[in-house]
């Protein structure tokens, strides 16, 4: 009689917990690079203040980025800087752009958000304050 063949072995849950962490990883490395390259050029043309905040506390993005412009046109050419640059590194474009020619502009990009604002609106809503992380209160 020959020996029982052998059977394969069934993938077990921690390769499939491997993979996804490393599939997390890599969503995001892909987010951050898009987030780096979204500042910097910012930072070549020229925005003030350029705040990047985690936002993977929430369900809402994993990246924020608020950033000053010097006056409305200053700040729809930050935007139209943005975009090309997207485009130019096939990265993901916006989803959805709110407050054309206005003094706060938004780039919604699902997992990052940009906030374009004029000195006196970005004081205004004072966005970094609202969104700072909260330590959780101990229940009474």
């Amino acid at each position: 009689m020959s020996p029982p063949a052998k059977r394969p072995t069934p993938k077990t849950a921690k390769t499939t917990i491997t993979t996804s962490a490393r599939s997390q990883a890599a969503t995001a490395k892909r987010i951050q690079q898009r987030a780096q390259t979204i500042i910097t050029t910012l930072e070549t043309h020229k925005a003030e203040t350029i705040t990047q905040i985690d936002m993977r506390h929430t369900s809402i993005m994993d990246v924020m980025i608020i950033a000053t412009g010097t006056s409305t046109t200053h700040l729809g050419a930050l935007r139209d800087h943005v975009l090309r640059r997207l485009k130019r590194y096939r990265k993901a474009p916006p989803t959805r752009l709110e407050g054309n020619g206005t003094r706060w502009l938004v780039l919604d990009m699902g997992d990052i958000v940009l906030h374009l604002f004029t000195a006196e609106m970005r004081a205004l809503y004072d966005l970094e304050k609202l969104w700072q992380k909260v330590d959780p209160v101990d229940s009474l």
